[in-house]
């Protein structure tokens, strides 16, 4: 191997008889495409760019650090460019400008003695017009120069309007404060908020490489982080596909196969209360770690470039009953569907399943016809068989609310009929599902896992209440959780505020 690098290396005089005088005549990004070639792009190896430059006599050498060399050594391939991993085969560099004549790619070992594959020399003067990349088409010396045109916008924070006719205008629906959050494929983070595209007819089970890259960067010291994609019988310490950066990864956490029942919530993943209204990982014990659960803090998102964050108003359906009003979404049997336009500037709600989105992941075959609806509000093709495609999103919404307080009936509520019922909270979801009141945890739903029930019922006496989980779970952290709760200030006419986080993680 190191005669066949020296024998390449050694060309190199001979390549400035070529007389190349055309230069990349400014710094610009040059992509490396090799989708074609997937196996260029295995696990354990390492993506290298050398860029070669001319003096004034036309005398080429190699520019990464002007380190005039032979290069195809341990000590040269350290001195590569490191290219940037945008998606899967996808990468990006960027280049000097300064007198660069030509480009080459190799693919190296992990341990960088050895180059298994190159591409040619990628020559300034054989691209026409804009083309920007390097498509590699086959093993050694097979590439191509192409077009490539980046639509990974980065981060987008946009306020949708309620539809009037379907939200703000219809009687029957009580609209309340929003924060939705939705978390990037790989296509998306390459080519834009929306472009999603999935390898294969199930869709490919991992397709949130670059979003979990960045979980696992900001989740250092967190025991149990919290992971995206569908992780069906991976064990523990799993670091997906084409990563080795996913850290403590848990199959509790990640993956309902392993949680001795589908159904069952994981509790202990998130702290004890917000700390600035924000969502912290729990420590052992199941208080706040310093850790901010990153995919609902905006900044994470923004910084990264791997999610974007729609404001919005809410649609809660009224039904009243004896005088009691209740407000209710169930999406499971499409009573209830809300989305937004394809631009993210109008939230929808409509009834019915001709609005409906299924959930394609619910069965692994047949999902048109086995599946039932869901909640999928970045989905905008929807109808009675329609199969939902976006399975990464959050939502995040803050309820003012009041506790009934008649002498005898806390947290009770009257009815026309002179009865009373209990104020209670339900709340399901698949995935994680976290209510906090007042900041306080009081409901734990948390882990990868299928449809999960629990209640909140101020009834429990004065200044207390009650909850229940209908599927049971299984505890990390050692936290103690979904018991009873307590709340400071049991005055009924003091305004209390409901905060519930809700995550589809894929699973």
């Amino acid at each position: 191997m190191i005669m066949i690098m020296s024998v390449v290396a050694f060309a190199i005089p001979g390549i400035s008889a070529k007389e190349c005088n055309t230069y990349f005549s400014h710094q610009e990004t040059i992509y490396i495409d090799m989708t074609g070639l997937p196996g260029w792009d295995e696990s354990g190896a390492n993506i290298r760019v050398y860029s070669y430059y001319g003096d004034s006599n036309d005398d080429w050498n190699v520019e990464n650090d002007k380190v005039d060399s032979d290069c195809y050594n341990n000590a040269g391939y350290q001195n590569a460019i490191v290219p940037t991993k945008i998606t899967d085969h996808l990468y990006s560099f960027i280049i000097s400008g300064d007198r660069v004549g030509y480009v080459k790619v190799l693919r190296l070992s992990s341990d960088m003695n050895t180059c298994w594959n190159s591409t040619g020399y990628a020559y300034a003067d054989n691209r026409s017009g804009s083309k920007n990349c390097i498509k590699i088409k086959g093993w050694d010396n097979n590439f191509e120069w192409t077009t490539y045109t980046p639509g990974g916008s980065g981060y987008h924070e946009v306020t949708a309007i309620p539809d009037a006719t379907t939200i703000t205008d219809n009687s029957n629906i009580f609209p309340i404060d929003a924060t939705f959050y939705d978390y990037y494929t790989d296509t998306e983070v390459a080519s834009g908020w929306g472009n999603i595209n999935y390898v294969n007819s199930h869709g490919d089970w991992e397709p949130y490489t670059s979003l979990n890259n960045k979980i696992a960067a900001a989740s250092s010291g967190v025991n149990y982080p919290m992971y995206f994609g569908n992780f069906f019988d991976k064990n523990d310490g799993y670091t997906g596909v084409s990563s080795s950066n996913m850290v403590n990864f848990s199959n509790w956490v990640n993956n309902s196969a392993r949680l001795g029942g589908t159904h069952k919530s994981v509790v202990g993943l998130t702290g004890s209360s917000l700390v600035d209204g924000d969502l912290m990982y729990a420590v052992n014990g199941g208080g706040n770690s310093s850790v901010k659960v990153p995919f609902f803090d905006k900044s994470f998102l923004q910084t990264n470039g791997v999610g974007s964050v729609v404001n919005t108003k809410f649609p809660m359906r009224k039904v009243t009953s004896n005088g009691i009003t209740t407000y209710v979404f169930d999406s499971t049997d499409a009573n209830d569907n809300a989305w937004f336009s394809a631009d993210h500037q109008t939230m929808y709600y409509g009834q019915g399943t001709s609005k409906g989105a299924k959930d394609a992941l619910y069965y692994y075959s047949n999902p048109q016809t086995a599946s039932g609806y869901g909640f999928f509000p970045f989905d905008t093709n929807r109808g009675a068989n329609s199969e939902a495609l976006d399975f990464a999103f959050g939502m995040r919404v803050d309820i003012p609310f009041n506790l009934g307080g008649d002498p005898g009936h806390y947290g009770q509520i009257k009815g026309t009929n002179g009865s009373y019922v209990d104020q209670i909270f339900t709340f399901s979801g698949d995935d994680d599902v976290w209510v906090y009141i007042d900041g306080n945890l009081v409901l734990d739903l948390g882990g990868d896992h299928q449809k999960a029930e629990g209640t909140i019922n101020f009834a429990g006496g004065q200044g207390t209440g009650t909850v229940s989980v209908t599927y049971g779970s299984n505890t990390l952290n050692s936290a103690t959780r979904n018991t009873s709760f307590s709340i400071t200030n049991d005055d009924p006419t003091v305004e209390h505020t409901l905060t519930m986080f809700y995550v589809e993680r894929y699973g």
